[in-house]
């Protein structure tokens, strides 16, 4: 592990970042060509998707609207841009799937096999307009883009499942341990299961009723109690909490232990095993919002990473709360960098990472 070498993906232009090692120091620097140029860079997922054993990265890039008019921004709609890489930190040009209709109508996108042909396929949320029932004319749901294996994908228009207001972030995972891969989905006050046939169809969804306006957002999938299922953790904007669903054999999903306290809104979440103790604990990011300066009204928000130390049984103990000096978070990931065995949390925001 110590002679490994990672890279760091920040989605806010397209900014790749390579490491280097240093004797016991690890340091990175722009890779060759980094920044790449991406209007509205937002979210990225990273896979090999045209099978060359390079890494490639897909960049979502959503349109912003007039809130006077609603008319589309410069550009044209929302898409998907296409990294292939080259195997040394750089990428070719970016290659754009035009998805949805417009007007901060997609989210997230995630790299994930769903229709089980050895090749990675693209999902993206789509929120609408934020208007309930579509009011504007545009769905909200889930796009399915099918990989060919070169890098190209299928159009989104073929294949869309329709979830819950306001679709925000996937985690896929085998829920009813059938062989097929499904889909659980965050929207404002539910989570979506969206359970896959294994041809990339979703032909059936399940409903998470969780309260009313928590503006569910980060969510993660593990099995936090040993039966063999994967249960899901939640994270919200509005409610201020992590919730743990635990999973019913495949049969339904409960609340366990009711919820963990976060200091504020949380957009996000990640499991790893943080104490070395074999059990899977959690880690969510959330902002609180402080004063920049003696007199002054404006709103600056730093990040607080919140442990909770899983026991086993689906309960865990905490949340502990870690101040950092990073603003407006977004993102957090967990990984075992080659200077030790701790897993540390590393936190994204609109500027960075940490």
């Amino acid at each position: 592990m110590r002679g490994m070498r990672k890279g760091v993906l920040l989605a806010a232009a397209v900014l790749v970042i390579v490491s280097i090692g240093l004797g016991e120091e690890l340091a990175f620097v722009d890779a060759p060509g980094s920044p790449i140029k991406v209007s509205h860079a937002w979210y990225g997922a990273i896979g090999d998707f045209n099978e060359d054993g390079h890494l490639d990265i897909a960049v979502l890039c959503p349109l912003y609207y007039s809130p006077d008019d609603y008319s589309y921004a410069e550009g044209g709609t929302a898409a998907v841009a296409i990294l292939l890489g080259n195997g040394d930190g750089t990428f070719g040009e970016p290659e754009f799937l035009p998805v949805g209709d417009g007007s901060w109508d997609s989210y997230t996108v995630t790299a994930v096999d769903t229709n089980e042909d050895g090749r990675l396929d693209l999902v993206v949320t789509n929120p609408g307009t934020g208007s309930l029932d579509g009011y504007y004319g545009w769905s909200r749901g889930v796009y399915v883009l099918l990989g060919d294996g070169t890098g190209g994908f299928s159009s989104p228009e073929e294949f869309f499942w329709p979830t819950g207001y306001e679709p925000k972030i996937v985690t896929p995972g085998d829920f009813d341990k059938d062989g097929h891969i499904d889909l659980a989905v965050t929207c404002s006050s539910e989570v979506d299961i969206l359970f896959g046939d294994g041809s990339g169809a979703f032909p059936v969804r399940g409903r998470l009723n969780l309260m009313f306006g928590s503006g569910a957002s980060g969510i993660v999938a593990a099995d936090f109690h040993g039966d063999g299922y994967l249960d899901l953790a939640v994270s919200t904007m509005r409610r201020e909490n992590v919730m743990v669903l635990l999973n019913d054999y495949g049969e339904r999903f409960r609340l366990n232990v009711g919820w963990y306290e976060l200091p504020s809104a949380s957009y996000a979440l990640v499991a790893g095993d943080f104490n070395g103790d074999g059990v899977v604990d959690l880690a969510a990011i959330s902002r609180t919002t402080q004063v920049a300066k003696e007199g002054s009204y404006r709103e600056m928000y730093k990040a607080h990473v919140s442990v909770l130390l899983g026991r086993g049984d689906g309960s865990f103990i905490g949340p502990t709360h870690i101040p950092t000096d990073r603003r407006h978070p977004r993102s957090i990931v967990a990984m075992d960098w080659p200077l030790g065995e701790v897993k540390p949390a590393k936190t994204g925001n609109k500027g960075g990472l940490k």
